[in-house]
């Protein structure tokens, strides 16, 4: 139970910054982590592929970010930037909610990378360094069981969003 606590409290605990005059949603905060969260525990939930064998790909994720959040914030011309840095702060950020598992050969910058607290913000960077992400195998073993999965996605959207369910089922 303590590791669900734990979960809770990450998910919960999300850093996110203020909304900028560049910001195309209504949040008074940037929704950018939580969708891209979202997006990856309802996928683990339906038991779709890597998702369900705790293996986050940047290019999935990218294209379920950026058509889930299309339907609920409309089009934004810098989804690759969006979800590239959302993608790398769950795993690099505070708290960090998954482990991102680096490419053959570049244990040691990512670790660096990782260290010097830097900053992703392109797709191209985030590849050359990481392979994919995903969750710690005390988180793993939590996300294994469904009713976990629901609760979080049902936290999540109640600590993060405005309603959402409705558009979760388009994707």
């Amino acid at each position: 139970m303590d590791t669900l606590f734990d979960l809770l409290k990450r998910i919960g605990g999300l850093e996110r910054a203020p909304r900028t005059s560049r910001g195309d949603y209504p949040a008074p905060r940037s929704p950018y982590k939580p969708t891209l969260l979202l997006a990856a525990l309802w996928r683990i939930h339906r038991g779709i592929e890597p998702f369900s064998s705790n293996r986050m790909e940047f290019a999935r994720c990218l294209a379920d970010f950026s058509r889930l959040y299309t339907r609920i914030y409309g089009n934004s011309l810098d989804m690759e930037v969006k979800a590239s840095q959302a993608f790398w702060y769950l795993g690099a950020g505070k708290p960090q909610l998954w482990e991102l598992v680096p490419k053959p050969g570049m244990e040691d910058q990512l670790a660096s990378l990782i260290d010097a607290k830097a900053q992703v913000k392109t797709a191209n960077k985030l590849a050359k360094h990481v392979a994919f992400a995903r969750f710690s195998p005390d988180h793993w073993n939590l996300l294994s069981d469904s009713d976990v999965q629901k609760a979080l996605i049902s936290f999540l959207i109640a600590e993060q969003f405005i309603d959402i369910r409705r558009e979760l089922d388009e994707l």
